[in-house]
């Protein structure tokens, strides 16, 4: 509820949210903030499971996901994607 609460609070054009958290479920959380009318560039997905195909996150809101562990410059990579496109 935190980070919906900080998405709300805040300008936000990427999230980068694990499918299991401690005190969170990464799909809710992804389903809250798409059921708002602010605007976001990115919600991305990442787990170590494979609770969720490719496919099925997208359908629920997500618009990649990384599979943990992931390299950091392939994040990198993504992200200058997504900006340069603006």
């Amino acid at each position: 509820e935190a980070a919906l609460a900080s998405f709300i609070a805040n300008k936000v054009d990427v999230i980068l949210s694990d499918v299991r958290m401690i005190r969170g479920d990464g799909i809710w959380l992804m389903s809250q903030i798409r059921g708002t009318e602010k605007p976001l560039r990115s919600f991305i997905v990442m787990s170590a499971f494979s609770d969720f195909t490719r496919a099925e996150l997208i359908v629920k809101g997500a618009d990649e996901l990384f599979s943990k562990p992931f390299k950091t410059d392939v994040l990198i990579h993504y992200l200058k994607g997504l900006f340069d496109q603006a």
